[in-house]
């Protein structure tokens, strides 16, 4: 509510109670009790108003938990099976495929980082065993090294976004990270 409802609402209740006191000589305790009654069933519906809409959207984002959960390990999972066909050209056409099918369906669902990273990895993906086919272009050959350096940012990217607390700095190693700096070698 703004302060312009609320000054309206006010003046509008101080007009109802004149009007009643003066033109009708009703007293003004029973016009005071009726206007409390008023306000007070007023605030009551408004207040289970909100409760209610601010229950309905703590539902919606509980639902919606699970399901980025979801997408996010199905990210990493088709980002995994990217990493593996990229240097098979017989291969990485049908599962950059998967992974566009798939991405058109739940990129709503992954965080805004991990949409984009694993977008440009699919992408890139594509077109990587080209650009390693001309190694004579260095030019080529370091366009190359930013191409694969993309697709193997998505792993991360979806890993942040899915947002879970780490176990640990195994963990990292395990999804092919290699170790972290200052951990175990």
């Amino acid at each position: 509510l703004s302060a312009k409802h609320v000054a309206a609402g006010v003046l509008g209740v101080a007009a109802v109670y004149g009007a009643f006191v003066w033109l009708l000589g009703v007293s003004a305790d029973a016009v005071s009790g009726f206007v409390g009654v008023i306000l007070g069933g007023g605030l009551v519906a408004l207040t289970q108003t909100f409760n209610a809409a601010s229950e309905r959207r703590n539902q919606m984002r509980l639902a919606a938990i699970d399901r980025r959960l979801d997408s996010s390990q199905e990210a990493f999972r088709l980002w995994r099976k990217l990493l593996t066909s990229v240097h098979k050209r017989d291969q990485i056409g049908d599962v950059v495929l998967e992974c566009q099918d798939w991405w058109e369906r739940n990129c709503l669902y992954l965080d805004p980082d991990a949409r984009k990273a694993f977008n440009l990895a699919y992408m890139a993906a594509s077109n990587h065993s080209d650009l390693l086919a001309d190694r004579r272009n260095p030019n080529t050959l370091e366009f190359a090294k930013e191409n694969w350096n993309n697709i193997k940012a998505a792993g991360d990217a979806i890993v942040k976004g899915a947002a879970l607390p780490s176990i640990g700095d195994l963990e990292h190693e395990l999804i092919g990270g290699g170790p972290r700096k200052g951990g175990p070698a």
